[in-house]
């Protein structure tokens, strides 16, 4: 019974130390916490400092942020932009050059402006962009900066009329011919001729060339009806055949492929392989390791 009490004596003793210790480091987090330097504040959600706005955290210091001239303090108010009409250069604010016919651009790198509608930038100056007639102005700055009106082309730095012929449209673009043939008609010598369709043949897709109907196929410029020879059947275009599984072409017949012992026709239908734990020895099948 003794020794029991000895125990919990021992265990309170214990208990008031740590909470004396404890309390010990709080407070000197408190006393540390509690102290800020010059220009700061409190932050609402923690003992942590924030410099005031304009300053700048170095250390344990808060510094002024050093302003130059024709600058300004942006809204996060901890670094500093130049004033329009300057850009940054280091730690200063140079004053942006902007040439004649020009005008100033919101935002402080590059050269800070742009040149005029009209106007194209050349070494650091606007020139005036010469439209030719029946061309506007297209607002791009490469060259040549002018586009040519609907119904002309651009040729040597002029908008030439596109003449347009028969069985043909315009593409409406402005460079090239300007004009391509309408469906079943080729260009021939600057003109649109009509292209000649076999007896068994249609038009492709984009009415350019004409190609034959299944079951044909092309031959000195007509479609010949395929011939297809026994165990044979026409291929997924059509124009053209292959010989069945376990068949294979010679010539213009098929003929069986000839399958060793031990043997089976492989994936392509027209060759055959040796089975596993066979190995080919010329036109037969043999154990290997014999």
């Amino acid at each position: 019974m003794p020794n029991h009490r000895k125990s919990k004596s021992a265990l309170l003793v214990l208990g008031i130390l740590f909470l004396l210790l404890f309390s010990g480091e709080l407070s000197s987090q408190e006393d540390n916490s509690s102290i800020h330097p010059s220009n700061s504040y409190k932050s609402k959600y923690s003992n942590i400092y924030k410099c005031n706005r304009g300053f700048i955290k170095r250390n344990s210091d808060c510094i002024e942020i050093p302003i130059p001239n024709n600058a300004y303090l942006d809204s996060s108010g901890t670094q500093w932009r130049c004033h329009r009409g300057f850009k940054k250069d280091n730690e200063s604010c140079k004053r942006i050059s902007v040439p004649e016919n020009a005008h100033l651009l919101e935002r402080e790198f590059g050269k800070g402006w742009k040149c005029d509608r009209g106007y194209r930038d050349e070494k650091i100056q606007c020139k005036r962009i010469i439209v030719p007639e029946h061309g506007f102005l297209n607002g791009f700055d490469s060259e040549p900066g002018w586009d040519c009106k609907q119904g002309y082309r651009v040729e040597a730095e002029k908008c030439v009329a596109i003449t347009i012929p028969v069985n043909s449209y315009s593409t409406g673009s402005t460079y090239g011919k300007g004009w391509a043939c309408v469906r079943g008609y080729k260009e021939q010598n600057g003109a649109c001729v009509e292209i000649h369709i076999p007896v068994n043949a249609f038009l492709d897709r984009y009415g350019k060339k004409w190609l034959c109907e299944r079951g044909y196929a092309e031959k000195e410029g007509v479609c010949q009806k395929i011939s297809l020879p026994k165990n044979s059947y026409l291929d997924d275009s059509g124009n053209n055949w292959k010989c069945e599984r376990g068949f294979k072409k010679n010539d213009s017949i098929c003929i069986e492929v000839k399958i060793p012992d031990s043997a089976h026709i492989d994936y392509s239908g027209s060759a055959w392989r040796c089975n596993s734990g066979y190995k080919q020895q010329r036109n037969s099948c043999v154990i290997r390791g014999e």
